[in-house]
């Protein structure tokens, strides 16, 4: 998928998003950190995935924050808007897929409740916390369902003894 922007050019195969500015505010708002304003980025490498619609009468900004927290913006003109939606979703999707093949996968001999993720990125917040947002499942290879606290108890068999 190409896309046009203002002062940016996009190309989109599924695997690598490429962007250029195509002027010096292209550039500078792309963010790229080389000299001729490209961007190479996988869909490993992307955090966030940010759309912002275009008003009625100006333009709308794509923004893409990498794993190391630089951010990447670019800008288009309301007749992009759509193409624009439709690669907001593609990498959306594309970003969801890898980090569902990085979920946390246990091995057999690990209890649920003691594995490690694999990416750091991908660990729970200490103190209480709630996992990181972009957490999205974690898979067990185990046949039977483990929660978090452990196996379930089962109730102890008892035996009825008459009271005096």
């Amino acid at each position: 998928m190409r896309v046009h922007g203002h002062n940016v050019e996009i190309d989109w195969d599924g695997l690598v998003l490429n962007a250029r500015g195509t002027n010096l505010d292209g550039r500078t708002l792309l963010n790229a950190g080389t000299p001729d304003g490209r961007l190479e980025m996988s869909p490993a490498d992307i955090d966030l995935v940010a759309f912002l619609d275009a008003p009625r009468r100006i333009g709308g900004v794509l923004i893409v924050v990498d794993t190391t927290g630089v951010e990447h913006r670019m800008h288009f003109r309301r007749p992009g808007r759509e193409d624009f939606q439709r690669l907001t979703a593609e990498l959306e999707d594309a970003v969801a897929r890898v980090r569902e093949q990085q979920a946390v996968v246990v091995d057999l001999t690990t209890p649920l409740a003691t594995a490690k993720p694999r990416a750091p990125h991908l660990a729970t917040v200490v103190d209480g916390g709630a996992p990181p947002a972009h957490v999205v499942k974690v898979r067990a290879t185990r046949a039977h369902a483990v929660n978090a606290a452990g196996p379930t108890p089962t109730a102890e068999p008892t035996t009825s003894s008459p009271t005096a």
